[in-house]
């Protein structure tokens, strides 16, 4: 029973250390001042992440050639996400863009979907919940932006925020 009620303080210790931290990337580029307050009481600050769209990081691999820019944007006054795809090559006839939850290498679930299958947009902006924002910014490396087309349903290209 001792050892028990010792390695409670050092287990939420561990529990604590565990979630603080953030991951950076040399992609993103941070500007505005801090706006909302998700749950837990962090402060979600607009920021912008500027990617290179390639199809050799696709899970499944995308196209060989495929090619572009994405500038990512998180809008936390007004809960949204906003994109803007440039410069596609080997991206033919774009059907779908989402941002998934996933690392670099692994394949993982939409988690805001960007363009449907009605109608693809190389740019806009999408609701997100504050909660959702505030997680891709704590981990950007965590998620990714891909565009998906008939011949690539897995994806053409992508890249980590």
């Amino acid at each position: 029973m001792r050892t028990s009620t010792a390695l409670l303080p050092l287990a939420v210790a561990s529990l604590v250390a565990a979630g603080c931290g953030s991951s950076s990337s040399s992609n993103k580029t941070t500007s505005g001042a801090t706006t909302a307050t998700p749950s837990g009481g962090a402060k979600v600050k607009p920021k912008t992440y500027k990617v290179k769209l390639a199809g050799k990081n696709e899970v499944p691999a995308g196209a060989p050639t495929g090619s572009g820019t994405a500038v990512i944007s998180v809008k936390a006054k007004t809960n949204q996400l906003c994109w803007k795809f440039s410069n596609l090559q080997g991206v033919t006839a774009p059907k779908l863009a989402h941002i998934h939850q996933g690392a670099a290498g692994a394949a993982g679930p939409v988690v805001i979907p960007l363009s449907t299958a009605a109608q693809f947009k190389s740019s806009g902006c999408a609701p997100a919940a504050a909660g959702l924002l505030a997680q891709i910014e704590a981990n950007p490396k965590g998620y990714y932006v891909n565009i998906h087309n008939a011949k690539y349903p897995g994806g053409v290209v992508r890249a980590q925020l």
